[in-house]
């Protein structure tokens, strides 16, 4: 995950909005990631699926950090 935000970081991303599985939300509140908002599966019937933003700014220029 580290890898994969700074990369973001270096092709000038200020955040990254990922889909997850609900059995991962830990790893991505670890990274940092806020759950924004939920979205229905698409091949599961009765499941919805976590989506997360990861705020890739500094934290001096994070409000949030």
């Amino acid at each position: 995950m580290t890898h994969a935000q700074e990369e973001a970081r270096h092709l000038g991303y200020n955040k990254m909005v990922i889909q997850g599985d609900p059995n991962a939300e830990r790893f991505y509140r670890s990274a940092g990631g806020l759950l924004i908002s939920t979205r229905k599966s698409a091949s599961i019937p009765n499941r919805e699926l976590p989506i997360f933003c990861i705020d890739l700014r500094e934290s001096d220029e994070n409000p949030l950090g």
